[in-house]
């Protein structure tokens, strides 16, 4: 399916991250931060209920680490990476989940940090938002996606960020839109 160039609504609205998954420590850091809104946390849920087992995931720009606890709360057997400038952005989110031990952290510049990996099913994008940070990332990491594999852009349509959905639509051309939540794009890799 070809990537659509119009943004489609929302498909689900929350008023609070309790109206989604009740005890979920993402939903409740999407409140505390704001940096991710309920119905970005869901589309995530959802998505990594759907990763092959043990799958690769990479969280580029990991922030408060609300994307990454989103992914591990529903899914413990993948294989996380974050890759962040600052290593100590979401220890003590991470320490609170129980998931520290389980995330692989990679610090450094994500344009240009060495990845000895294998394929990546999952990756979350939200580093840099400026229009060469974007077509940074995504240069440095769509080429390492597995066929079939699932990227995220965070900050898709925002009107802060626009630089985001500019670049994302000008490389998006044979990926498979998947959907929409609030400001959080989620496309399939061929």
């Amino acid at each position: 399916m070809a990537h659509r160039t119009t943004q489609p609504t929302t498909v689900k609205r929350y008023d609070r991250a309790s109206d989604v998954l009740g005890n979920s420590l993402a939903m409740r850091l999407a409140d505390s931060f704001d940096y991710m809104r309920p119905e970005e946390v869901d589309l995530v849920h959802r998505l990594a209920r759907d990763l092959p087992e043990r799958a690769v995931c990479v969280n580029i720009g990991s922030g408060s680490g609300t994307s990454i606890i989103a992914v591990m709360e529903v899914r413990l057997d993948l294989n996380m990476y974050s890759v962040d400038i600052n290593a100590d952005n979401a220890l003590s989110q991470f320490h609170q989940a129980g998931i520290l031990s389980k995330i692989t952290q990679i610090t450094g510049d994500s344009k240009t940090v060495a990845w000895n990996g294998d394929r990546i099913d999952y990756c979350f994008v939200d580093a840099g938002h400026l229009e060469h940070e974007i077509r940074g990332d995504i240069q440095a990491w769509i080429p390492r996606m597995a066929s079939g594999g699932i990227v995220l852009f965070h900050d898709y349509g925002s009107d802060r960020w626009s630089d985001v959905k500019k670049v994302v639509d000008e490389y998006a051309g044979n990926w498979e839109f998947i959907e929409v939540a609030d400001k959080l794009a989620a496309f399939r890799i061929p």
